[in-house]
């Protein structure tokens, strides 16, 4: 008998790692001696690991490119052959998938002054609806462990924040467009939870270019709004199966009633 084995483990805790799927897929190579050709046979096996991390597989010689996936670990991959008797031994080690978090809502509550130029409106403060609805959100993700606060040049943004930003002990990052937002999460706050407070028309504009294909509801006139996107690293976001993983979604909830912690 011979074939392949081995143990999966976390690459950076050294955790037993079960039910993994590893495929094996290549040619096994059959020598006839002198008075036969060598035959290229295609072969595809696939072993999975056990409560163990441990996994085995039989095949004869031959040239086999290794797989090994799940959902929540990076894709392990790596060319090998077999030529001896016996099992070959292949430890494989599984680097966690990045997971972010990204929480974007709309400033609370304020008074509107539509005859105030552009940069005076920026200064606006939140009314005492909006400041109520602040106190909410803070206690809302007081447990979702927030690294970033990202937030307008407009007073009444970082004020919906504020709460988060003092509970979290963290500097808020100002935007100035959705580009260069996005471009700060997908560069420098990858594996973090991130809180994005917005205005009516941006909100779904940021939720349309962090999922692509997306349809958020208009929130005009509405403040209660929250859509929290995951993504996860090594993905495109494009992945056309709905099922998997690595497919951006986002899910539309509403706070401010409740002081519940997610």
């Amino acid at each position: 008998m011979q074939g392949f084995q081995g143990q999966v483990r976390e690459q950076k805790s050294g955790d037993k790692l079960s039910d993994i799927k590893i495929i094996f897929s290549g040619y096994a190579i059959e020598s006839g001696g002198l008075r036969r050709p060598v035959v290229f046979e295609k072969v595809q096996k696939m072993a999975t690991s056990d409560t163990e991390g441990k996994y085995s597989v039989s095949l004869k010689n031959g040239v086999y490119l290794l797989i090994a996936e799940h959902p929540n670990f990076q894709t392990f991959v790596r060319d090998t052959k077999l030529a001896d008797p016996g099992y070959k031994t292949i430890n494989i080690y599984l680097k966690k998938r990045a997971l972010t978090t990204i929480y974007i809502i709309r400033h609370a509550e304020y008074d509107p002054n539509p005859g105030l130029p552009p940069d005076q409106q920026l200064l606006l403060h939140l009314n005492d609806a909006g400041k109520s609805r602040a106190e909410q959100l803070s206690k809302v993700l007081c447990q979702a462990g927030i690294n970033a606060v990202f937030h307008t040049q407009a007073i009444r943004t970082k004020e919906t924040a504020q709460g988060v930003i003092t509970h979290n002990n963290i500097s808020p990052i100002v935007y100035y467009d959705i580009p260069g937002l996005i471009n700060q999460i997908q560069t420098s706050h990858i594996g973090e939870n991130i809180l994005v407070v917005g205005h009516t028309d941006t909100v779904p504009q940021i939720v349309q270019a962090l999922v692509p294909g997306s349809h958020p509801p208009s929130i005009v006139n509405e403040f209660h709004n929250m859509f929290i996107i995951t993504l996860q690293s090594s993905c495109k976001p494009y992945y056309k199966y709905l099922q998997s993983p690595c497919k951006p979604n986002y899910k539309h909830l509403w706070y401010g009633n409740a002081p519940i912690c997610v």
